[in-house]
């Protein structure tokens, strides 16, 4: 056996607090004595710049790769910014360096899942169709979607329009969110409303179906609905408050200070079967209150905000009695009411006249209580 034996066990030793093993390597010398020689190595534990060496070797070639690093963070620090954007031919788009097209298109916030699609499944086919990429903001964001292209203008021209086409599409099949109304909260309206309420209610002429109390509008409800309009986000909402103020004026050469008197007495169904009623209104009469609300209804069509659902003339009602409200509190698909008797018996009912002062923008579901009017977002003051 050779003279010198590999311990069983090495020694150890402790560098802060780190346990190192002791090993001797055998380097034998280039000459011609046998007898061998041993050099002895530390390991090398690994290096952090908040502890002390102790005396450990680094790792070859260190030093000169932080200076490297360093010197590579001082050029791209002093390198000034090259990005510089230039409009193109296509105001909608912009370039960045000759080398990225970029532009933005605001979707409403409630279209954006629409517009993904199942697992984001519609947005990658339009990525993949018109070589864009197309960043959607969070549902927190009140951002416009970011479109870029690094192919050429084109792209971008091609994912613009058909997001255009998309959000044009979806505002046509989107239910309405809000309402243009004339107000009939009036003392005296309220009070004769009261009193055909309770007639229907007490009378025993009349139809069971027609007891329902859920059945009557809210009397500081009542009111003339004008138009009813499609307003998805907060851009919306601000255009038509705009649009509101020049409407205003128009109404007011129509109603060449005159005040508009309406007079509301008479009621009626909105369908044709009597035992079958929807909707029992009353009806409104008054010098220039139809010219003021075709006019309304019609700006609001040009504007884009209101749908035309055909004829120039926009049906004064008043609504009383909807079986929908029924629908909606007791979850029914579908609920009519037998009105015959009451469109025999109340159908010169009288609710009073009275000036209208204001024109207001309503949404459909409004966070105010039933026992006041609903929220007005946009007013226009007629008197």
């Amino acid at each position: 056996m050779d003279s010198v034996q590999f311990p069983l066990s090495a020694g150890t030793y402790v560098i802060n607090g780190r346990k190192y093993r002791r090993t001797a390597y055998q380097i034998k010398a280039a000459t011609d004595d046998v007898t061998p020689k041993f050099e002895q190595f530390e390991d090398t534990p690994d290096v952090y710049d908040d502890e002390p060496s102790a005396g450990c070797l680094a790792p070859p070639g260190l030093p000169a790769l932080k200076k490297k690093i360093a010197k590579a963070k001082e050029v791209k620090e002093a390198k000034p910014e090259s990005n510089s954007t230039q409009p193109t031919e296509d105001e909608r788009i912009s370039v960045i360096d000759g080398k990225k097209w970029i532009a933005s298109i605001s979707v409403p916030a409630c279209f954006i899942g629409k517009l993904h699609g199942m697992n984001r499944r519609a947005l990658n086919a339009l990525e993949n169709d018109t070589q864009c990429r197309v960043k959607t903001p969070r549902r927190d964001e009140n951002k416009p979607c970011e479109i870029s292209s690094i192919v050429r203008l084109e792209c971008v021209q091609r994912c613009l329009d058909r997001i255009e086409i998309f959000v044009d599409d979806a505002k046509k099949t989107a239910r309405v969110t809000h309402f243009v109304a004339l107000p009939c909260d009036q003392h005296e309206v309220q009070e004769n409303f009261e009193v055909f309420k309770q007639l229907v209610l007490d009378s025993e002429h009349f139809d069971a179906s027609c007891k329902n109390p859920q059945l009557f509008t809210k009397s500081p409800r009542l009111h003339l609905t004008l138009s009813v309009v499609c307003l998805f986000d907060d851009v919306d909402l601000q255009r038509i408050t705009e649009s509101f103020k020049v409407i205003e004026e128009e109404i007011k050469e129509i109603m060449n200070n005159k005040p508009m008197i309406a007079d509301i007495q008479g009621i009626d169904m909105m369908n044709d079967d009597p035992s079958q009623v929807s909707v029992i209104y009353a009806k409104v009469s008054g010098e220039k209150i139809q010219e003021v609300a075709n006019h309304l209804n019609r700006r609001l069509i040009e504007l884009g905000f209101a749908k035309n659902e055909g004829g120039d003339e926009v049906k004064l009602h008043m609504t009383l009695m909807n079986a929908r409200y029924v629908a909606q509190a007791e979850k029914l698909k579908k609920f009519t009411f037998d009105a015959k008797k009451i469109l025999e018996d109340l159908k010169e009912s009288y609710f009073g006249t009275f000036q209208l002062t204001e024109i207001c923008l309503c949404p459909l579901n409004s966070n105010s209580s039933s026992d006041k009017f609903y929220d007005k977002l946009a007013v226009m003051r007629l008197a």
